[in-house]
């Protein structure tokens, strides 16, 4: 059997071409294990930021709760030696805390939901101005705790005294609101106001909350709907920060086909947050929802 001879200049060929493929998998080798890296962290940070979700779950409903065992231990125990001033003081501690508790747990367990891929949209047909003084009416006591003024207006036609429909998802639109509203009162001073602008032309409801609190930062702004990192922030620290409640409204508008944004006000005090939600296009049977529904106690 005849050996073919390889010359000098196909051994360098060889050579090469075979230093080329192991150089290309070295490189291959170096991207995945980069890769790998990757997702190593995000998998740390991912454990890291669900441990710190839990524990701050935990000690957002253990103080309330907890509170709330008190104050009703209080009442049952000792009503018979309470005056009426301290029977009032305890029942309106319980009412916030119990407000607390039940708006924490409708945006955990809708949070849970969105994780999981599991919201799916209810579309009825709502009614506009009933819609709007029901949302409004389960936050009076919030804002008579602090006396803030909340003024409601129409944008152009004005819908209040008007029968008008708009085709959504009540429930998600309604904790939206909520939420951000929830927001604006928490972080308002006391007598202060917030603005609240409706707007509804060519099928696209617009809504503006204004407040006049503590103003967000720029880092704030731009990380505000981001991914969740905690679920309520230090208020002595007049930061806004991110919580869970925005992120949910944030994910709650994008299924809806809306946006939501916030800016700072002009004058550096409060902020202002825009909301746009087009009327769905599902086609439904005539199913009226009349005021939204109601979930706050």
């Amino acid at each position: 059997m005849m050996m073919h001879k390889i010359s000098d200049s196909e051994l360098l060929e060889e050579l090469k071409r075979r230093f080329n493929e192991n150089k290309k998998v070295v490189h291959d080798l170096q991207i995945l294990t980069k890769k790998l890296e990757r997702m190593n962290a995000k998998l740390i940070e991912s454990e890291s930021m669900k441990s710190n979700f839990i524990s701050n779950i935990k000690n957002e409903l253990n103080n309330p709760i907890t509170s709330v065992l008190i104050m009703a231990n209080e009442l049952a125990t000792n009503i018979g030696n309470l005056n009426p001033q301290m029977i009032s003081s305890l029942s309106e501690n319980l009412y916030l805390e119990l407000l607390t508790i039940d708006f924490n747990l409708r945006n955990i367990f809708m949070a849970a939901e969105i994780e999981a891929g599991d919201v799916k949209l209810d579309i009825t047909k709502v009614n506009l101005n009933n819609f709007v003084s029901n949302t409004m009416s389960q936050l009076n006591y919030l804002l008579k705790r602090k006396n803030l003024n909340l003024e409601i207006g129409w944008i152009g036609q004005d819908f209040s005294k008007e029968d008008v429909y708009f085709k959504t998802d009540s429930e998600k639109l309604q904790l939206v609101l909520i939420n951000i509203l929830w927001n604006s009162i928490e972080y308002s001073q006391k007598n202060a106001k917030i603005v609240f602008n409706i707007s509804y032309v060519d099928n696209v409801l617009n809504f503006w909350i204004r407040d006049f609190g503590f103003h967000m930062s720029t880092d704030d702004l731009d990380t505000i709907f981001g991914e969740f990192k905690h679920l309520s922030v230090d208020l002595t620290k007049k930061d806004r920060g991110k919580s869970l409640s925005l992120n949910v409204s944030k994910s709650l508008v994008e299924l809806l086909n809306g946006t939501v944004t916030v800016k700072t006000n002009e004058d550096n005090v409060g902020c202002t947050f825009t909301i746009m939600i087009p009327e769905s296009n599902i086609e439904i049977e005539e199913v009226v929802s009349d005021d939204g529904n109601e979930f706050f106690f």
